[in-house]
C-alpha cells in the first residue's frame, strides 16, 4: 500500500517526458529545414495537478495523494514560459529579416543601370553571389541556433525541476505519510526506495546529457557567428557596404561587378568628352540606351580577338616545337657525323705516321745499298786495273762482280718506286686529312650555328609559353 502514494508523482514525470519528446520533435522538424526555420508550435505546460489525480483513485488504506511533489512552482513555471517567449522572439526577429529582405527586393526591381543580361556576370559576379549566399546561410543557421539554443535551456529548466522533484520527492513523502497513516515510512518497501534511486540517475544523466549538448550548440553557434562575420567583411570588400544583396543573389538579376561598371562609366565618360568637345553637349546625353550595347558589343570583339591571338600563339607554339625538335636532332646527327669523323682522321693520321716511318727506314736503306753500290764498284775498277786486259783468272770475278751490281741496281731502283709510291700514298693521305680537317671545321661551324639556332627557338618558346 505504500507504493500507491508515488503514482502521482510518476504519472507527472510521464507527462513532463512526453512533453520533452514533443519538443524534440518539433526540433528535429527544423533543423530538417534547410532553406528557413519554422515556427515552434506551442506547448502547452501540463497542468496543474490536485489531490483529484490517479493517485487519489488508487489510493488505499487512507493514503493521502502526493500530487503537490509533481506540481512546479510559480517561479519554475515562469522560467519556462520565459525561455518560450525567448524562442518566439528569436523566430519573430528571423521572420521580420526575411520580410525586410523581400521588401528590399520588391523595392529595388530595377537594381544596377543598364544591367547585364542574364548569362554574362563575371567570375567577380559568381563571387559576389556565392558569398552573398553564404552570408544569407550564415544568418539563417545562427538564428536556428539561436533558437536551438534557447529551447535547450527551457529543456535544461524542465530537466532540473525534475531532478529538484525527484530529490525531494523521499521527504515529501516521509512527510505525507507520518501525517496520514502514522507509521507507513517504516513499512515502505525497498523497491519503491530503488526506483527513486534509479529514476535520479537517470535524471542525472539526462542532465549531464543536455548540458553536454548546450555546450556543443555553444561552440557551432560561436563558429557559425565567426563565419557570418567573416563573409560579411569579405562581401562588404566586394561589393560595398551599401549593395543590395538580396539583389545579388537572384540568379538573374545582372548585376554588374565592380570592375565591370567602372569599364562601363570609363567608356561613357570618353564618349561625354567626345560629345562636349564636339558641341553637342547640350542634349540628354544620360539617354544614351546604347551605350551599354555598345560596350558590351566592345567587350565581346575584345574577347573574341583574344581568343585569336591565343589560338595564334598555341599554334606558333606548336611549330617552335617542332623545329626545335628537329634542329635538335639535326644537332645530335651532326654530333655523331662529327665523333666518326674524327676517329677516321685520328686512324688516318696513325697510317700517316706509320708511312712516314717506313719511308725513312728504306732511305736509310736505300742509302746502305748506294754506299754497298759505289764500294763494290770502286773495288771492280781496282781489280780492272791491277789485273789488266787480258787475265783469263779475273773474269770469272769480275763476272760476278757484274751480276751482283746489276742486282744491287736493280734493286735500288725497285727501292726508289716504292720510296715514290709511298710518297704519293703518303700527299694523298695528307690530302685526306686536310680534307677531313677542313670538313671538320666546317661541321663545326655549322653545329655552332644550329646550336644558336636551337637556343633562339628555346628562347622564343618561353617567350611564347610566358
Amino acid at each position: 500500500g505504500n507504493g500507491v502514494a508515488l503514482i502521482a508523482p510518476l504519472a507527472a514525470s510521464q507527462m513532463d517526458s512526453e512533453q520533452l519528446r514533443l519538443w524534440r520533435q518539433q526540433l528535429a522538424e527544423e533543423e530538417s529545414d534547410e532553406d528557413e526555420t519554422s515556427a515552434l508550435k506551442h506547448v502547452a505546460v501540463p497542468p496543474r495537478r490536485t489531490s483529484q489525480g490517479p493517485g487519489a483513485a488508487l489510493g488505499r488504506g487512507g493514503a493521502a495523494p502526493r500530487a503537490q511533489l509533481s506540481q512546479p512552482s510559480g517561479d519554475e513555471s515562469m522560467v519556462i514560459l520565459q525561455h518560450k517567449l525567448q524562442v518566439l522572439q528569436l523566430q519573430l526577429e528571423e521572420k521580420d529579416i526575411e520580410l525586410q529582405q523581400a521588401r528590399q527586393m520588391a523595392d529595388m526591381g530595377g537594381g544596377y543601370g543598364g544591367a547585364s543580361p542574364p548569362g554574362q556576370g563575371g567570375p567577380r559576379d559568381e563571387k559576389l553571389k556565392e558569398l552573398a549566399k553564404r552570408a544569407k546561410t550564415a544568418t539563417m543557421a545562427l538564428g536556428r541556433e539561436r533558437a536551438q539554443n534557447a529551447q535547450l535551456a527551457a529543456e535544461l529548466a524542465t530537466v532540473k525541476r525534475h531532478l529538484k522533484e525527484a530529490g525531494g520527492a523521499p521527504s515529501g513523502t516521509a512527510g505525507g505519510s507520518s501525517g496520514d497513516s502514522g507509521g507507513n515510512e517504516g513499512n515502505r518497501s525497498a523497491g519503491d526506495g530503488a526506483a527513486l534511486a534509479k529514476e535520479l540517475k537517470e535524471t542525472k544523466e539526462k542532465l549531464a546529457a543536455a548540458n553536454s549538448r548546450l555546450h556543443k550548440e555553444n561552440t557551432a553557434h560561436q563558429t557559425v557567428r565567426a563565419e557570418l562575420s567573416r563573409c560579411q567583411r569579405a562581401l562588404a570588400k566586394e561589393v560595398g557596404d551599401d549593395a543590395n544583396v538580396a539583389k545579388l543573389l537572384e540568379d538573374g538579376s545582372g548585376a554588374k561587378g565592380r570592375a565591370q561598371q567602372i569599364a562601363l562609366l570609363r567608356e561613357q565618360l570618353k564618349e561625354l568628352k567626345a560629345k562636349l568637345a564636339a558641341g553637342g553637349g547640350g542634349g540628354d546625353v544620360g539617354a544614351d540606351v546604347r551605350a551599354d550595347d555598345r560596350q558590351r558589343g566592345t567587350l565581346h570583339a575584345m574577347e573574341v580577338e583574344r581568343r585569336a591571338e591565343m589560338e595564334r600563339l598555341l599554334l606558333r607554339e606548336q611549330q617552335l616545337e617542332e623545329e626545335a625538335a628537329k634542329a635538335k636532332r639535326n644537332l645530335e646527327a651532326q654530333a655523331a657525323r662529327i665523333k666518326i669523323l674524327e676517329a677516321d682522321v685520328k686512324s688516318k693520321k696513325e697510317k700517316l705516321k706509320m708511312m712516314l716511318d717506313k719511308s725513312d727506314t728504306d732511305d736509310k736503306l736505300v742509302s746502305a745499298l748506294k754506299e754497298e753500290l759505289a764500294k763494290l764498284r770502286g773495288r771492280a775498277g781496282g781489280r780492272k786495273s791491277d789485273s789488266g786486259e787480258g787475265s783469263p783468272a779475273s773474269k770469272p770475278s769480275d763476272a760476278d762482280t757484274e751480276r751482283r751490281v746489276c742486282d744491287l741496281s736493280a734493286r735500288v731502283s725497285q727501292q726508289q718506286a716504292q720510296i715514290s709510291r709511298q710518297e704519293q700514298i703518303i700527299e694523298a693521305l695528307r690530302g685526306q686529312v686536310e680534307q677531313a680537317a677542313n670538313r671538320e671545321e666546317t661541321l663545326g661551324a655549322e653545329n655552332s650555328k644550329l646550336r644558336e639556332l636551337a637556343e633562339l627557338l628555346q628562347q622564343k618558346l618561353r617567350e611564347t609559353a610566358g
